[in-house]
């Protein structure tokens, strides 16, 4: 089972990743995958539906459930009585019932909701092919309990052997469920100055975390962030393991080399927000088209996050000046042309646990420059130019580098270096990790 909560909190990072890691497990026919859609609203009316009722009036709550947690309906109002209510039913010690959605009935608005903003088309087939669960718990709940504190949330989770949870997540599951975390990385702990409402992020993923230390595996996406981990828990060490993510792009119908744009463009993609380091970048940029007479544009994808007052105000200003296009949101076709068709890649980013768009932008052929991440450098090795990110002087000499040298020497290095992170490879890393950790159910 696959908690598809993170799906709705935003495009990419880890949302992708949660429906990624749905749709590969599925594609495993030994594999029996079921998705668990948790609602993340502090004032949410899911814990209504505590039982599973015969036709119709079970569509009806399945349809109110999902309209709830999506956010297609109106907040009633009566926000105190709200809160009561969760205060006292997060009180009690009561487990939450896995509740199966009505087959059939809503695989366009869950596809639509939760899967189509990352993953192609052609994965849509797989979705009526597994097993769709919501619960009166919700995420609210468990961090409402860890910060009274209470007694851990519990969901009974009997009939299901493994559950991946992308997350730190501080619900008891029962004692025959593996409990497995898929660990991105520890930037609320590590670069919480980054993050918005720093307190609570810092407060509840450290709270979380400890909590999953001592009752779940780790399925951290890099080297780098297992070691990170272990520094912090060196008692988990026998229990965390690494499962690079994938990527699910194909180059199927791209050229065998990115054709040279019209209008040559460095693409950059992730949140406006501060560990992206968009404000460095752009400083960057705009001295490397000055003093180097550049033509080279830049085009952004991602929407606006959070602490990014003074980038928005540079994105308008370099936006009015003609050398940068900011798209708020791609859809994966859109997505693919721009990877396609980029000169190059950029990441500036200050910290990652993996970082895929470099990724994605070399399954189509096409290099990147890079923060001098030790993730990067584990992912490209040679086969990218790199910079200190907290250097605008060493992004702009990054960026000469790539025009005036490097760039055609590269595109088929990084194809190369894509096939590490293609979906079988990570398929096959799940089941290598069930089948280790089974026996000691």
């Amino acid at each position: 089972m696959v908690d598809m909560t993170a799906a709705l909190l935003e495009r990419a990072g880890i949302p992708q990743v949660a429906r990624q890691t749905a749709w590969l497990l599925s594609q495993d026919p030994k594999i029996s995958t079921s998705a668990l859609f948790l609602s993340i609203h502090e004032f949410s009316k899911a814990d209504r539906y505590s039982v599973k009722r015969k036709p119709p009036l079970s569509m009806r709550d399945d349809a109110e459930y999902l309209a709830d947690i999506i956010g297609n309906t109106k907040k009633s109002g009566s926000e105190i009585f709200d809160a009561v209510r969760r205060v006292l039913r997060t009180a009690s010690v009561v487990g939450n019932p896995l509740i199966p959605f009505e087959p059939g009935l809503f695989t366009d608005v869950i596809w639509e909701n939760y899967f189509a903003p990352t993953l192609p088309p052609h994965c849509r087939e797989f979705l009526p092919q597994i097993e769709l669960y919501r619960s009166p718990l919700t995420r609210a709940e468990t961090l409402l309990r860890l910060r009274l504190p209470l007694p851990l949330a519990r969901l009974n989770t009997s009939d299901v052997d493994f559950i991946i949870f992308q997350n730190p997540t501080a619900i008891r599951v029962s004692s025959n469920t593996i409990k497995i975390i898929r660990l991105h990385d520890l930037v609320p702990l590590l670069r919480f100055d980054t993050q918005p409402q720093v307190e609570y992020a810092m407060q509840d993923f450290y709270e979380s975390l400890a909590h999953c230390v001592k009752d779940s595996y780790f399925a951290c996406v890099s080297e780098s962030t297992r070691k990170e981990l272990v520094t912090l828990f060196p008692q988990v060490s026998s229990k965390a393991f690494v499962i690079p993510n994938s990527v699910t792009l194909t180059s199927a119908e791209a050229p065998s080399l990115p054709q040279p744009p019209q209008e040559p463009y460095f693409l950059a993609v992730g949140t406006i927000e501060p560990r992206k380091n968009y404000r460095r970048l752009l400083e960057a940029f705009r001295t490397y088209r000055v003093r180097h007479n550049s033509s080279h544009r830049l085009v952004i994808v991602g929407h606006s996050g959070w602490h990014n007052d003074d980038i928005l105000k540079e994105l308008t200003r370099a936006e009015k000046e003609g050398w940068l296009t900011w798209h708020k949101q791609a859809s994966p076709d859109e997505l693919t042309d721009l990877y396609r068709n980029a000169f190059a890649l950029i990441a500036a980013a200050v910290h990652e646990g993996f970082g895929i768009p470099p990724i994605e932008a070399a399954v189509f052929g096409t290099p990147s420059v890079l923060s001098s991440l030790l993730i990067f450098q584990a992912h490209f090795g040679d086969a990218a130019e790199y910079f200190d990110p907290y250097d605008p002087v060493s992004i702009v000499q990054a960026l000469i580098r790539m025009t005036s040298v490097r760039r055609d020497h590269l595109g088929k290095e990084v194809r190369e270096k894509a096939r590490q992170f293609e979906t079988r490879n990570e398929l096959l890393q799940w089941q290598r990790i069930f089948s280790e950790v089974a026996p000691s159910k």
